[in-house]
């Protein structure tokens, strides 16, 4: 082309000289196409004038980078088609060419070929993708586009794209100036902005959830741990022990709510007070009148005193009074041990000690004529302090009965209807398929519990742990029960179990998610009635102090709890835990592959058994027995307890879920070196001698002092093959007011002879060796102790 270059937005240069051409002999080039050998060039004009007249001669090519001068000659001209076949001495490169048309008007024959028309840009490579990623060239005929508008596209939320919206209605439509909310194109707008604030957060969880440090839902950052391998917990709800007053015999039935901050009955219809924490008890319960205050029978002696560690008493029957039958105690049922003061009233509230009876024998005193309860309890629910049954002051121990296990939750009467369909704003849709069901509980403080077993010691029922709570929630879809995963999770569900996992967000709120078929059913997609039983309370809020639990809810029968006078807490509630932080889940959860969770070797057998809350210290060893490998793991368990059955059971399921198959495990106890120790005392001048005799047995005592602390000898002071230093043993008798001097004078094995131990102040044991010196007159083969003292009074 030649002359001036214009961008024009309707070129019509070629339309005006077809018209033209069919008065005049005018013609002009339309287009042209190279072939696929890049050598073919076919031209076609705008009409047939005067191809017959080309020639060879009246084409050049010019342009080029690398492949400059080129030449072509017309191999054909077709008239009836308005072509004209050239043929290239060479292809091209990937630069741009012109092919021009030069014809003198002497040559033409009378045919004016329009100078505009007279040459074409091309490329021989256009048939070919060049090894660089080049745009097209711009069409000459093409305006410019017009600029983008001027948008702010730091818009983010509701509040600025609306403002964005209406900033880009004042100028497209400036003619609009409604502001008023209530207008329809404001609404409108304003329709469109919380859209777009949708769009826009879904947009950016789908960065911000995807790694744990950034993650901002709590159920993003626990599914995170998850796959680490860490289980974060939503915490726990507390228990405490409440014990009930009657005026006649009843039965308590369980499920009776307690509660802080009212005194007495409650009826059913009435609202409670603002931030009332509920209790409610896990099982039924005996009460009766004379339970509320039961003597500790000394069998005519007086100053008596229930030692530390003591695990049976003696209490006194009540007499029968009118028609009410006799006090009557069972094993399993909890007992209240404490002392009261004169007139009923408690003198020490913080010695205050619940067991669970594990043997009741009815008897009597044949010299007092007095019917007795011997009553027994477990190791685990030793007396931790000294109990004096009779003081001068008119102080005096007793028992209480009437005592159930309650837990911090409060039922949801009749349960909830949940939603059929998920909220709007879960945004878990796969793609061509339907919407997850993930319905969201009403309210807050869904309530994580552990299951009652009502076998488990008092002192047990109060230890919670978070890690292993489950939600106290059941979901009913078209009259089909679905239950809480029993291991937190929907990895191990089958296709067919009907389990959700509950997942709990910052601000309390309750999220159910349900299988997909493969792991864990998936709810019907015809849903026609879903109701959610729960129970709220959980947490911290739940540790309540002592006797705050005083009001009760009566029964929808009040027949059931009419005889009901009272209700307290003697001990403060305990194990309730809030929902693990989210700082906590991202510094824990990278830690978890450092945890062994599998036992290979001894050490790991070892390892891994004291993670368990009963054993202090393990040694294992690994032998071939004939056929496979035998570990056998000696136990230290805590408080010296024995190894008996039911805990070996326990501790041995325990480590089933980390043993390595092919390993046999044989569980025992520690073997104990029973020590044999003499000592000699010297007492300042004035001292009473029996006095210091009586307060060095109870230094070195093998249980809890009289004052509770562990004595030098208690069993959880000593493991494994660790040594007994004679110089700890003299100085801490050493220490006693009014001993001047302290030497042994026997220091050895019980029952072996010397093996030189004295002169070397220190008695060693192997690695599956532990010491002991109970210095019990009822187990003397547990060690003996013998203290003699000289001089003072």
């Amino acid at each position: 082309m030649t002359g001036a270059r214009y961008d024009c937005a309707q070129p019509r240069r070629r339309d005006r000289v077809r018209e033209r051409a069919q008065s005049i002999p005018i013609n002009g080039i339309d287009y042209l196409e190279v072939a696929a050998d890049q050598r073919t060039v076919e031209v076609r004009f705008l009409s047939a004038h005067g191809l017959d007249r080309l020639a060879t001669g009246s084409f050049v090519v010019e342009g080029g980078e690398r492949v400059t001068g080129i030449t072509v000659e017309v191999t054909a001209a077709d008239a009836g088609r308005q072509t004209v076949t050239l043929r290239a001495s060479s292809p091209g490169d990937f630069s741009r060419y012109v092919l021009r048309l030069v014809v003198p008007p002497e040559d033409a024959g009378g045919t004016i070929f329009d100078p505009r028309l007279s040459a074409v840009p091309f490329s021989f490579k256009v048939s070919r993708a060049g090894p660089y990623d080049c745009g097209e060239a711009p069409d000459a005929d093409t305006p410019p586009a017009s600029p983008p508008p001027d948008l702010d596209h730091l818009a983010k939320d509701y509040d600025s794209f609306r403002r964005l919206m209406l900033d880009r209605m004042a100028v497209t439509a400036p003619g609009w100036t409604e502001r008023n909310p209530a207008d329809v194109l404001v609404t409108l707008v304003e329709m469109l902005a919380a859209v777009a604030d949708e769009l826009s957060w879904a947009q950016d969880a789908a960065a911000t959830e995807a790694y744990l440090g950034t993650a901002r839902l709590r159920r993003s950052v626990c599914r995170h741990a998850r796959l680490l391998g860490y289980r974060a917990h939503s915490g726990c709800n507390a228990r405490a022990f409440v014990r009930f007053t009657s005026d006649a015999v009843t039965v308590v039935p369980g499920g009776v709510e307690v509660m802080n901050g009212v005194a007495g009955p409650v009826p059913q219809e009435e609202p409670l007070p603002e931030g009332t924490v509920v209790f409610r008890t896990l099982d039924k319960v005996s009460v009766h009148p004379q339970a509320d205050e039961i003597g500790l029978y000394t069998w005519s002696d007086e100053q008596c005193c229930l030692p530390a560690g003591a695990t049976a008493a003696t209490l006194v029957q009540p007499p029968v009074i009118g028609d009410q039958p006799p006090l009557q105690l069972d094993c399993g049922d909890f007992l209240l041990l404490e002392t009261a003061g004169p007139d009923g009233a408690p003198a020490d509230p913080a010695r205050r000690h619940v067991v669970r009876l594990t043997a009741v024998t009815a008897g009597s005193d044949p010299v007092e004529d007095t019917p007795v309860l011997e009553v027994e309890w477990g190791g685990d629910d030793a007396l931790p302090f000294a109990l004096h049954i009779s003081r001068e002051n008119g102080a005096t121990a007793v028992a209480r009965a009437g005592i159930a296990v309650a837990e911090h939750a409060r039922p949801v009467p009749h349960g909830v209807e949940l939603p059929l369909e998920s909220p709007g704003s879960d945004q878990e849709r796969p793609a061509g398929g339907q919407r997850p069901y993930r319905p969201r509980l009403p309210g807050t403080g869904l309530t994580f519990h552990h299951a009652y077993h009502p076998a488990v010691p008092a002192a047990r029922q109060l230890v919670r742990d978070p890690r292993i709570a489950r939600p106290c929630l059941t979901v009913s879809i078209n009259g089909e029960t679905w239950e809480p995963s029993p291991v937190g999770d929907l990895l191990g569900s089958g296709p067919d179990d009907r389990h959700f996992v509950t997942e709990i967000e910052r601000d309390g709120t309750a999220w159910l998610r349900f299988g997909d078929g493969a792991h864990g059913a998936r709810p019907p997609d015809d849903r026609s009635e879903v109701r959610a039983i729960y129970s709220t309370g959980n947490g911290a809020g739940g540790n309540v102090g002592r006797a705050t639990l005083t009001g009760f809810r009566l029964r929808p029968d009040p027949g059931e709890t009419a005889a009901i006078t009272g209700v307290t807490n003697p001990l403060e509630a305990a194990g309730g835990t809030d929902a693990e932080p989210l700082e906590r889940i991202r510094a824990s959860a990278p830690q978890a592959f450092l945890v062994q969770q599998r036992a290979v070797t001894a050490e790991d057998y070892a390892t891994i058994l004291e993670r368990h809350p009963v054993v202090q210290r393990a040694r294992a060893r690994r032998r071939w027995t004939g056929s496979w490998y035998t570990v056998f793991v000696a136990v230290d368990l805590l408080g010296g307890r024995e190894l008996d059955p039911g805990t070996e059971a326990e501790l041995r399921a325990f480590l089933d879920g980390f043993r390595m198959a092919g390993h046999d495990l044989e569980l025992t106890g520690p073997v104990h070196v029973d020590v044999d120790l003499a000592l000699l005392l010297r007492a300042a001048p004035g001292v009473p001698r029996d006095g210091v005799r009586h307060h060095a047995r109870d230094v070195l005592s093998g249980g809890l002092r009289r004052n509770g602390t562990p004595g030098l000898f208690h069993p959880d002071r000593f493991t494994f093959g660790q040594p007994l230093f004679l110089s700890e043993v003299v100085a801490a008798v050493a220490a006693i007011p009014g001993v001047v001097s302290a030497r042994a004078t026997r220091f050895q094995r019980l029952g072996m002879a010397a093996a030189g131990e004295l002169e070397a102040e220190v008695l060693r044991t192997a690695p599956q060796e532990i010491v002991r010196l109970a210095a019990d007159v009822n187990a003397p083969e547990h060690g003996r102790l013998e203290i003699d003292v000289v001089g003072g009074a």
